[in-house]
């Protein structure tokens, strides 16, 4: 028989609480496309389809990529659950960067990143105390970005390299 060590337990145990929590901090997701490199073509995305929490757990388990929808319909209205600075390029001078603002703005301890496919592309997502109007998130996400495009010339005036969801509806 084999067993499992009280370490490796714990380990387990902590992982699967941390995604519940990310689960929940993102406020439970509901919507996500399916990502998949094709040849010649860069990434290509399915059709947003609803996913339940075991998905997303495999998504952050790293045994499927999607991207997930900070949108979901509440009472009839397209409300943000939170906000993602999807950033291509120099992701750790601009980490620093979007540090700085979100701590002026208090919204640090409410945000974490996430490094993407090589070291210079990474998230930095915002997780909402409450989802807000589609339109408030946008204007929030706009702000905090001209805040970090002012204060660093790292971010020039591209709009490819940086990425910023969800999208005026």
């Amino acid at each position: 028989s084999v067993t499992t060590s009280a370490p490796s337990r714990n380990r387990s145990t902590e992982e699967r609480a941390l995604r519940r929590r990310i689960y929940e901090l993102l406020g439970k997701p509901r919507m996500a496309s399916r990502q998949f490199l094709a040849p010649d073509k860069g990434w290509v995305y399915s059709r947003a389809r609803t996913i339940s929490a075991s998905q997303f757990y495999a998504h952050l388990r790293g045994q499927s990529t999607l991207a997930l929808s900070p949108l979901s319909k509440i009472n009839g209205r397209s409300c943000a659950l939170f906000i993602c600075f999807d950033i291509d390029e120099m992701f750790p001078q601009r980490l620093g960067v979007m540090r700085e603002v979100l701590d002026e703005l208090g919204a640090l301890l409410g945000a974490w990143a996430a490094t993407g496919s090589d070291g210079e592309r990474g998230k930095v997502i915002l997780c909402l105390a409450s989802p807000m109007s589609q339109n408030d998130a946008v204007e929030l996400a706009s702000r905090i970005l001209d805040e970090a495009r002012q204060r660093h010339l790292l971010w020039g005036t591209e709009t490819k390299k940086v990425d910023v969801f969800p999208k005026r509806g």
